[in-house]
């Protein structure tokens, strides 16, 4: 049994006898240990579920001092675990103390250091400088905290490459090496100032011996023959420990280093991105000049023979219409194509307000159809997809629209968004005339938006009755 788990059994035995004298406020405590150590000993689930036990007793009996020290252990635990959004929204409660509360300032500068972090994974490097600058703010106010900036400093470094902003953040990073640099030199002073010591004791002894040599010559002999091997030993000593000392500041320069590339990689991958997103605006601009302008051109021209001539012939007159529809349905497929190519991704938002767009068009196609438009509050709007996969689900979604018009006879059409776990349901119904699922003939509309689900690896499914409706179910 190792350290950690005798302190657990202890920890576990003190919480049994606080439970039993009703002492809650030491329960809290316990458990805040009991969770450190789990985590220490890797079962972070159990450690998160001891920290989640103490944040309900401290704020019971209003133990505010144990309560915020649980909330930035738990949001630490939420971190290792990889839950990233659960970590940086326990790490913004730890910040929120009441007016008056004495905060650790050590603590709030580490607080503010992994929340810069954290959203610089998930990508938001501004909002990640918000709370560097809190922290850099804090050391003004106490300075003695200096010495712990070194991460800080790292992350602020690694949100400016993200914003491209190199001078701030080449600036950060000489910073983080300065820092860790003082805090080597400290440990190293105070290793020369131990030796420095040990040094006078040994000469001390030495003047001692020199005394007593006149009183025992052959004791004199043996005894510099022992500081002949002390001072052998000590010099193995001296020399191990520089060894040691050299090899750690090497060590720290190497991980520098590999730092520094690993930024330097994600520089030269943002370049190749913009690079990607100008050949993308240049050839939208190629498509919507050049192809765009040929289709209308098209159906201008099909306009001109059907109203410049007396075309009697009515098969003629279908097929005409028929290019002019496909030619129109090309021009709005181009359009979307375009929209998603300008796009290194897509936003619920954007999605939302595409769709909205489309509804509002269909809706002055039919002004009797009443159409509605909902989100769950569960759902998660800061969802965001390849341009590939948004443009798959609002083909899908704008697909099942026109179907429900073209086909349905309905009065309404609902598209709704849920939150299933780790899926996103998309729900398109209408109270319209309905189908026979099981023998209906699937046209193109139908084949291709069981193509496009399969193409971004959701599912899709239909559920219909004669004269009972549709219903028309994505999952991604």
């Amino acid at each position: 049994m190792n350290l950690n788990e005798k302190a657990l059994e202890y920890h576990h035995e003190a919480l049994e006898i606080r439970e039993k004298l009703n002492l809650e406020k030491d329960q809290v405590a316990s458990l805040n240990n009991i969770g450190i150590n789990l985590k220490d000993l890797g079962r972070i689930d159990e450690a998160i579920s001891a920290y989640k036990k103490a944040l309900i007793i401290a704020e019971r009996s209003n133990n505010l001092i144990d309560y915020y020290r649980v909330l930035d252990n738990l949001a630490n635990a939420y971190n290792v675990n990889g839950d990233l959004q659960l970590a940086i929204e326990h790490y913004l409660k730890a910040l929120d103390k009441p007016e008056g509360f004495v905060a650790d300032e050590k603590g709030q500068l580490s607080t503010y250091s992994n929340l810069t972090s954290l959203y610089n994974e998930v990508n938001q490097p501004r909002v990640a400088l918000n709370y560097a600058n809190k922290g850099f703010n804090l050391i003004k106010k106490f300075p003695h905290i200096e010495g712990m900036s070194a991460d800080l400093n790292l992350h602020t470094a690694e949100s400016y490459y993200m914003l491209r902003d190199f001078k701030k953040a080449r600036k950060h990073t000489q910073k983080f090496i300065t820092v860790k640099d003082s805090i080597f030199s400290d440990r190293n002073a105070q290793a020369v100032a131990d030796l420095e010591v040990k040094y006078d004791t040994e000469k001390k002894e030495k003047e001692i011996l020199k005394q007593r040599a006149d009183l025992a010559e052959k004791e004199l002999i043996i005894q510099k023959k022992n500081y002949q091997v002390f001072g052998l030993l000590g010099l193995a000593f001296i020399f191990g420990l520089i060894g040691y000392l050299f090899f750690n500041q090497q060590k720290l320069k190497n991980k520098q280093l590999q730092k520094e590339n690993e930024l330097k990689d994600a520089l030269i991958k943002i370049e190749t991105q913009n690079r990607l997103q100008e050949q993308r605006l240049r050839i939208s601009r190629d498509l919507h000049d050049n192809i765009g302008a040929q289709l209308t051109f098209i159906i201008s021209s099909i306009d001109n023979l059907k109203y410049g001539f007396d075309i009697k012939d009515e098969k003629l007159k279908f097929k005409l219409n028929k290019i002019s529809d496909f030619t129109s349905e090309t021009i709005y497929e181009l359009r979307d194509t375009i929209w998603a190519m300008n796009k290194n991704e897509i936003t619920f938002e954007d999605l939302q307000t595409r769709i909205s767009n489309y509804i509002d068009k269909a809706h002055v196609y039919d002004d009797n159809i009443k159409f509605s438009f909902d989100i769950e509050t569960s759902v998660n709007q800061q969802k965001s997809w390849s341009s590939i996969e948004g443009m798959n689900i609002h083909r899908i979604i704008q697909e099942a629209i026109h179907n429900s018009l073209k086909h349905a006879s309905a009065t309404q059409i609902k598209v709704r968004f849920e939150q299933l776990k780790e899926q996103l349901k998309i729900t398109i119904s209408d109270n319209g005339k309905g189908f026979d699922v099981n023998s209906v003939k699937k046209g193109s509309g139908l084949t291709n938006m069981y193509k496009r689900a399969k193409h971004i690896g959701g599912e899709i499914a239909i559920v219909s009755k004669s004269d009972s409706g549709t219903q028309i179910i994505l999952k991604v």
